[in-house]
């Protein structure tokens, strides 16, 4: 496949950081049970964020599995699980596989 030819298709989903004083810092994806990550910062929290939805993503296709729609910010933060938490949007593109994935913080 040459460069003129390749789709490029983009997605966000949701992950919430959540803090656990005796963990330190877990995300999970509620779009992609199984897809989690922990970290001991925030910061860290996010990239690692950014890396478990490429890795799920890979597989999922791997797999054959359908990709979820996305839900909404305000869905997310509307479940009772993840109030406390702090919703990142993750950008996830791809390019023949999910290679790419960045995140932005949410404001409530």
């Amino acid at each position: 496949m040459n460069a003129q030819n390749r789709v490029i298709v983009m997605r966000q989903f949701i992950a919430v950081i959540l803090d656990d004083p005796d963990r330190g810092f877990g995300v999970v994806f509620p779009d992609m049970p199984g897809c989690v990550a922990s970290a001991a910062t925030f910061e860290e929290a996010s990239d690692a964020a950014a890396e478990a939805l490429a890795v799920h993503l890979d597989e999922m296709e791997r797999d054959g599995l359908a990709i979820p729609q996305p839900s909404s910010f305000t869905s997310v933060l509307a479940r009772p699980q993840y109030r406390d938490g702090v919703a990142i949007r993750v950008h996830a593109s791809k390019i023949s596989t999910w290679r790419r994935a960045a995140c932005e913080t949410l404001e409530p």
